[in-house]
């Protein structure tokens, strides 16, 4: 397998086995979201389920959840085994594909090659006859590459929730730094207007601890809306 390595000098898991917090999931759930407007009948497909723990989240906020992996982790709400990059179309009741997705597979025996590029692609094709929406958990500045302007220029890009606190992937030991990466879920919305080129940057906050720490609990956010700007060579953000 690849090990890349991940933070605190580990190797990464086999299969990017990483479970999100539920907080991670909480913050965003505490402001105003393109899954405000979902209908009673809509459905959430957490397509990397793994153990489960945004999709508890979710169906604890009343959402309708499919719960998918490319493995079976024992989460008893899952409904089956499913190699995502390999599904071309859904039922027209699912609206919306959410999910932290791997971040890198390779070398795995009976796997495909996966990246989290590849998994954004794909769930932007799954949902664009249906205009539904992609909902990602993706490193801060998975919108810088060049190679990925595409995704970022405008429709269907909408909004970028940035998370002020470091999810951490790995049990806390005794000797262990914090976590190294900063992480934000991205959303893309067919549904929204075609001629809007600009995109909404909220930052999510959470709670303060006696000591000064952040905590798990929400707070407001605060939005900040950016206009997309031609410069003569080259798009570019300005904030309004």
């Amino acid at each position: 397998m690849n090990t890349i390595v991940g933070e605190s000098g580990y190797a990464r898991k086999e299969l990017d086995a990483y479970w999100t917090e539920k907080w991670v999931t909480e913050w965003l759930l505490a402001v105003p979201t393109p899954l405000s407007g979902l209908g009673y009948d809509d459905v959430i497909w957490e397509s990397a389920c793994g153990a489960g723990w945004i999709s508890d989240v979710l169906l604890e906020h009343g959402f309708n959840v499919l719960s998918t992996d490319i493995k079976d982790y024992g989460y008893e709400k899952m409904q089956g085994v499913v190699d995502f990059l390999s599904i071309e179309e859904v039922d027209p009741r699912v609206r919306v594909i959410m999910t932290n997705p791997p971040y890198d597979i390779e070398g795995v025996e009976g796997v495909p090659a996966i990246t989290a590029e590849k998994f954004v692609r794909r769930a932007l094709e799954i949902m664009k006859p249906v205009n539904g929406q992609v909902i990602m958990l993706l490193r801060n500045e998975f919108d810088c590459a060049n190679g990925r302007r595409d995704l970022f220029g405008g429709y269907p890009f909408s909004d970028k929730y940035v998370l002020t606190k470091r999810p951490r992937w790995i049990e806390k030991s005794k000797g262990d730094s914090g976590p190294r990466h900063n992480y934000s879920w991205f959303v893309w919305d067919w549904a929204s207007d075609p001629q809007n080129e600009s995109a909404f940057v909220t930052y999510l906050y959470g709670s303060t601890k006696p000591d000064g720490s952040p905590g798990d609990q929400p707070t407001p956010a605060e939005a900040v809306k950016f206009e997309k700007v031609w410069d003569g060579s080259k798009y570019v953000a300005v904030q309004t």
